[in-house]
């Protein structure tokens, strides 16, 4: 029975399914994306945390920070992979915090979640987007991870270098894995594609407004079907007749006292630096606040 070696905790948005895609390719490697170790199944499905495979064995999934619907919270997440494989490698991708927040937004607008009618209503008005602020605070992240983890066994990427040069970033993926990279398998971008415009985007955020099918988090299973048939409608609708998009509706610097959550995004990029986990120069390589 093989466990886990390593443990992928994706930022929502951040090249997630990309990278499960990439790794699922190589034959060497077996990719698990286990609901155990953030629900009710660490439980009642405890022995599913063992696999019986010869491969490598690596769970990435975006659950694991992301909490929501009848899920733990993080530090307990921590504690379970901790008591699964104390001796496992953690890679945690993450993003710059305003380009991951905008594509969040957007996700929601698209998959028909409470408080898009604007971003800020969004951002502090939904449980959703407080939830994602959170995310953001990558020191943090960090900061939970010590406390069980050592910090050689911890290892912050950037899904910028993925968008990037994907060969360096799977490199440094590899590495931590514990073989070569095969760049044969490797695609020559990362595809993050929300395959709607901003004017459809906005039109869809429109006609949301209406809508009784809105889920205030991942939890809506009531409605799937209803929900499913109402999105088909919605987008072959926008894909043909949309509104222009006010020019603001989709900047995050128009969100009232953002300079404010900004100065603790910059507050926690320092920490994450001091920690020695990113170093200055990929901080303002890839424009994070600082």
């Amino acid at each position: 029975m093989t466990k886990p070696q390593v443990f992928h905790i994706g930022i929502p948005k951040s090249g997630t399914t990309t990278l499960q895609n990439i790794l699922n390719n190589d034959d060497r490697l077996f990719v698990s994306r286990s609901s155990v170790f953030t629900t009710k199944d660490w439980w009642f499905k405890g022995s599913a945390l063992n696999t019986s495979t010869d491969k490598i064995v690596i769970e990435s999934n975006e659950t694991i920070i992301s909490g929501g619907f009848n899920k733990v919270k993080f530090i307990q997440v921590v504690e379970r992979l901790y008591r699964t494989n104390k001796n496992a490698q953690v890679v945690v991708t993450i993003r710059e915090q305003r380009s991951a927040l905008n594509s969040m937004f957007k996700y929601h607008i698209k998959n028909n979640y409470e408080g898009v009618e604007s971003f800020q209503n969004w951002l502090y008005n939904s449980n959703l987007g407080m939830d994602y602020i959170s995310l953001c605070m990558y020191s943090n992240i960090a900061k939970t991870l010590l406390a069980y983890f050592p910090k050689e066994q911890i290892h912050f990427l950037f899904f910028e270098e993925l968008k990037i040069n994907p060969i360096l970033f799977y490199e440094k993926i590899y590495a931590i894995i514990g073989i070569p990279l095969h760049s044969r398998n490797i695609d020559s971008e990362a595809r993050n594609v929300m395959g709607y415009n901003a004017d459809q985007l906005y039109t869809l955020a429109c006609i949301n407004k209406y809508s009784f099918t809105k889920a205030k988090n991942s939890g809506y299973g009531y409605f799937k079907g209803l929900r499913s048939l109402e999105n088909k409608l919605k987008f072959a609708f926008v894909k043909r007749f949309y509104l222009k998009c006010n020019i603001d509706f989709f900047s995050i610097d128009k969100v009232g006292n953002i300079q404010n959550v900004y100065d603790d995004f910059k507050y926690n990029n320092q920490i994450l630096i001091d920690l020695g986990f990113v170093t200055e120069d990929e901080i303002n390589k890839y424009n994070y606040l600082r």
